[in-house]
């Protein structure tokens, strides 16, 4: 039987949302921010599977995901007076990890770092 990864979510209303740690069985989280921040570090994270996937929402808000460094980053999406952003890319092995980020931002940022 085949395990299923599990969703994890993080939600940030008129605040600040940090989420960081290990993130141990998750395949896919879900970030939304509304008038507000969410912050996803994955740095200390070990996913359920090797594909990592994200989807953020920033609606008047920003959805900042701090990548590990040894991680392959595949950001697309779509910004409306925002932005969806990406550091460049240093070397990264063949073996790295993939991170997929799928960004909404409207009036706010969807940043990979």
């Amino acid at each position: 039987m085949k395990r299923q990864g599990s969703t994890r979510w993080v939600v940030s209303v008129f605040g600040t949302t940090h989420r960081g740690g290990p993130w141990q069985g998750a395949t896919k989280v879900r970030a939304v921010a509304v008038f507000g921040d969410a912050v996803l570090d994955m740095r200390g994270s070990h996913p359920g599977s090797p594909d990592l996937g994200i989807s953020a929402v920033a609606l008047f808000g920003d959805v900042k995901v701090l990548a590990p460094d040894d991680t392959a980053v595949e950001l697309s999406g779509v910004s409306v007076f925002g932005d969806t952003t990406s550091a460049p890319a240093g070397s990264v092995s063949p073996a790295a990890m993939p991170l997929r980020v799928k960004g909404l931002a409207m009036f706010g940022d969807v940043k990979v770092s």
